[in-house]
């Protein structure tokens, strides 16, 4: 039987990451102006103004968070006979295919654009998108279909 391996990374964009950080600190340190003049002692009538902004000041800063999560870096995935490995920035994990509780295979009705897999994992939700890349999407479908079957089976 032959040894098959498969790697696969998804690039993220470092514009994007530094974009959020920026737009998120902007909305933060905006909507948080506001609030200076109320502790002061100043503008007591205007709570309604001041819980909106500090509703926009905790979504900038969500915004300003979400930009160090693992989906904003670069994901590696290497399928081996029997394992795979996701690497990220907070490092590598190896996971079994008796771990896989749920495999899905997502085309859309243009399916040349993109494709995605969507595997569950113990409760943990990994989705792998394939942008202009279908027949890798399906060669690597079906080789997870054939493990996880026979890790059924067996």
């Amino acid at each position: 039987m032959e040894n098959r391996s498969y790697k696969y990374n998804v690039i993220r964009n470092a514009r994007r990451r530094y974009t959020y950080r920026f737009i998120g600190a902007c909305i933060f340190i905006l909507c948080a102006l506001p609030f200076i003049p109320f502790f002061m002692g100043y503008a007591k009538g205007h709570i309604i103004t001041l819980i909106l902004c500090g509703l926009l000041a905790a979504y900038g800063a969500y915004l300003f968070r979400y930009s160090f999560s693992n989906g904003m870096y670069d994901i590696s995935f290497v399928f081996n006979e029997d394992d795979f490995t996701v690497k990220n920035k907070k490092g590598e994990t190896v996971h079994f295919y008796s771990e896989i509780t749920k495999l899905d295979h997502i085309v859309p009705d243009n399916e040349n654009v993109y494709s995605i897999i969507h595997m569950v994992l113990n409760g943990e939700s990994i989705i792998i998108p394939f942008t202009l890349k279908k027949s890798t999407c399906d060669t690597l479908y079906s080789f997870l279909m054939e493990k996880v079957t026979i890790e059924e089976i067996s």
